[in-house]
């Protein structure tokens, strides 16, 4: 019995014991900066108990300026830090410091000044006083101030003051500053500024993460991953209820901004996180590759340093595993081979009563049979694989020219607009002829750059063909419109000859069949230096109820053997490497409208004779059409008529310096009043104080992008135009920019003449 209660008092402590609460671990968190919505994450984690509930006690630390969040952490003033990608720099440089998560997937950090300092790019800084925070959170602006071959010696470096209004005070030129607020205060307070964004020239580095020393790590692994994963929770609630986050910061925290600059911080932090596109805490080792790399380029780390150690997942063991899967595997095969070689016995045996001819050529016909089998599964492989690669490389193809095509399209736009402005001017005879052979040139470069892009559509299966009535007749003419001034400075004939019984009414895509012939003609145009080049339109019947477009094109040129008639339709193909030194082009024109004309299920024929000429004659099944063709004809002239919008007030959005010039430009000659402001928040802003007619908006810029600039406007101003300016031409990117309630869209490189006609249409509509 004694042995009962004993026994029974023993299970009474063990249970008491177990029911006590954990000891909390006591941990601090050392801020970058002051408090402020950039941390709200880490606020609400300790407010709500997410920290508790991982075992921490935290205490957050605001910024010591007087230290770096670096050096606590190394030092043990602090168990885990906030800092940038500055961290990658010092781990080059040796520092025992690991990444536990990203937090901000871009960097907030510019270099801010005021507008009447005039510090528009980089080079701008010369000279000038610059403050930031060395070796702390200066690794974005280190490297593109070491782009830009701007040396310590360049430039004053004055230590951060960590006041906001050092710029007002007049105690730096340009200052270190976070997109998320600080614009935002200077705009509050009535003063205009100007940002240089690292990211603008292409330096992608990390925003805020979450930083410890290599030490814990390997003392404790479980418990980093324990503290990230509850600071993790903590950004995931106060990215969905900012409000309740913005009053534990007001409440507990005493910040030095006020509730409408949290909220403004609040949606600038959103943008930085992009949780909606790839999830929270979200880590590349190649993007910090990147990064590593971009210090050793700009000689701010040794070349032979390294990053290894740097993120927590390299201390995470990863043992090879044999998965259930893997072990079936093993097993259906072996069951499979025992089953085979069972059967085997027993069908040997059977065999054995045959006669001995009729048992070899079976066994014969068998292994032919298995082996023709296995090279079918085996070539079906080999053929789905192929098909997947060839969908992978077609889609990486497309990007990538698309891509390119904006790169090269942005600037472009300043050239090409340039060169429109100055022909609008009174010129001498020479410096109209030399601007006229530049505007060609870039006219032709943008020709090929279109060319390259329609490629790309037609080869992904992305092109498709509109269905409207056209006059054919009205095409011709604008080809032979187009092809007069070279025939006639070439002294050759452009001949136009039309069947009797030719019907002129067709049912099609208008802009690809011009596309076509144009193509065609210009092509016989160039390869002819004397003689002609005549165009033949008529239609056939071929079967019942199916009508044909027909033409054909034949002129006097350098003509073409087989061989060169072969490859003709071959892309970035031409006769031999001398038809390109002599006459230029990039091959692709011919390849582009063979398949266009096999895309509306047509054919095009070649005969041509070395010496005497070529004729192309192509014929297209489109359907007649009896109404009257809404075809718009366009117009060779390349006068530009400079409307008068006296009276008229425009809001221009775009961050792009070169661009601001040229709108500047073309918006000086209308007469109208018009504001150029750097990003879409800020023409939000401008929209909410002041009245404007008409808006100018580009697509990519910081802080807030064009699209989401634009359905912020139409909310409440939905009558009121807005117009998307961009590089982006494709038809899909064109769709997306309408549905998100563009008015109207317009191209870079821009065409003045047509952008004062879309103008036109908006600004003169009665009120």
């Amino acid at each position: 019995m004694r042995s009962i209660h004993f026994l029974l008092l023993l299970i009474s402590i063990f249970t008491s014991f177990s029911a006590m609460p954990r000891a909390l671990e006591p941990v601090s968190l050392q801020l970058k900066w002051m408090h402020q919505f950039q941390f709200a994450g880490y606020y609400v984690a300790l407010e709500k108990g997410y920290f508790a509930d991982a075992g921490f006690d935290v205490t957050i630390l605001e910024r010591n300026v007087k230290t770096s969040p670096v050096d606590d952490v190394l030092e043990g003033r602090a168990d885990f830090g906030i800092a940038d990608s500055s961290v990658v720099l010092q781990r080059l440089l040796q520092k025992k410091i690991v990444i536990a998560s990203t937090i901000f997937q871009s960097s907030p950090l510019v270099l801010m000044s005021l507008k009447e300092n005039d510090i528009k790019s980089p080079y701008d800084l010369v000279g000038k006083r610059i403050m930031y925070q060395r070796s702390v959170d200066d690794a974005s602006l280190q490297a593109m101030l070491q782009l830009f071959n701007i040396g310590e010696s360049d430039y004053t470096a004055v230590p951060h003051s960590f006041n906001n209004w050092a710029l007002v005070d007049d105690k730096a030129d340009a200052m270190s500053a976070y997109t998320s607020n600080q614009p935002h205060l200077y705009e509050r307070a009535g003063y205009k500024v100007n940002v240089l964004d690292p990211g603008s020239y292409g330096i992608d580095f990390y925003g805020d993460l979450i930083f410890t020393s290599q030490n814990r790590v390997e003392r404790n692994l479980e418990s980093v991953q324990r503290f990230v994963e509850a600071a993790r929770k903590g950004w995931q609630d106060a990215l969905s209820n900012p409000k309740e986050a913005i009053d534990i910061i007001l409440l507990k925290y005493a910040p030095k901004l006020d509730r409408k600059q949290l909220e403004l911080e609040a949606k600038s932090t959103q943008n930085l996180i992009k949780e909606s596109f790839v999830p929270l805490g979200t880590m590349y080792p190649e993007r910090f590759e990147r990064i590593a790399k971009s210090y050793k380029d700009l000689k701010m780390a040794p070349s032979d340093s390294s990053i290894n150690g740097l993120l927590l997942t390299d201390y995470i063991e990863k043992p090879y595993k044999i998965t259930t899967n893997v072990i079936l595997a093993i097993a259906l095969i072996t069951s499979l081979v025992l089953v085979f070689l069972g059967y085997q016995v027993v069908f040997n045996r059977r065999l054995k009563t045959m006669v001995k001819d009729k048992t070899i050529a079976l066994e014969l016909s068998n292994d032919y049979l298995t082996h023709n089998i296995e090279l079918l599964k085996e070539k079906n492989e080999l053929l789905d694989k192929s098909k997947q690669e060839a969908e992978v490389a077609t889609a990486a193809k497309s990007a990538f020219l698309a891509n390119m095509s904006h790169e090269v399209r942005t600037p472009m736009n300043g050239i090409l607009g340039t060169l429109q402005l100055i022909s609008m001017e009174p010129l001498t005879s020479n410096v109209k002829q030399l601007t006229d052979q530049a505007l060609v040139s870039t006219k032709s470069l943008l020709t090929i750059i279109n060319d390259i892009l329609d490629f790309s559509k037609i080869e992904a299966g992305k092109l498709s063909l509109d269905e409207a009535p056209f006059s054919f007749q009205s095409i011709v003419q604008q080809v032979v419109s187009f092809q007069m001034v070279l025939a006639k400075n070439k002294g050759i004939e452009l001949v136009v000859q039309v069947d009797e019984d030719f019907h002129d009414l067709w049912q099609g895509d208008s802009t690809r069949v011009l596309q076509i012939l144009t193509n065609i003609v210009s092509n016989s145009v160039k390869f002819t230096n004397q003689g002609s080049v005549t165009i033949k339109i008529y239609s056939e019947v071929e079967v019942p109820n199916q009508s044909q477009l027909c033409f054909s094109v034949a002129d006097t040129g350098i003509g073409m053997d087989e061989e060169a008639v072969g490859k003709l339709f071959h892309r970035f193909e031409q006769a031999d490497s001398s038809t390109t030194r002599s006459f230029g082009g990039t091959g692709l024109g011919m390849a582009i409208t063979d398949m266009l004309v096999s895309q509306m299920a047509g054919s095009v024929r070649v005969t041509s004779e070395v010496g005497k000429g070529s004729c192309f004659t192509v014929s297209l099944p489109l359907k007649k059409s009896e109404s009257e063709t809404q075809q718009k004809s366009q117009d060779s002239s390349d006068k530009i008529e400079v409307p008068d919008f006296t009276s008229k007030r425009i809001l221009i959005a775009e961050d792009n310096k070169v661009n601001q010039i040229l709108f500047r430009a073309i918006m000086t000659k209308t007469n109208c009043d018009f504001d150029i402001v750097d990003d879409g928040q800020i023409a939000v802003e401008h929209i909410l104080k002041n009245k404007y007619d008409l808006i100018l908006m580009d697509i990519q810029m910081p802080v807030l992008d064009g699209v989401s600039a634009c359905k912020i406007i139409k909310k409440d101003f939905s009558a009121l135009p807005v117009i998307a300016i961009s590089a982006n031409i494709m038809v899909d990117d064109i769709k997306e920019y309408k549905e998100a309630g563009f008015d109207e869209f317009i191209g870079k490189p821009i065409n003045i003449k047509e952008m004062y006609e879309t103008l036109n249409r908006f600004l003169s509509k009665p009120e």
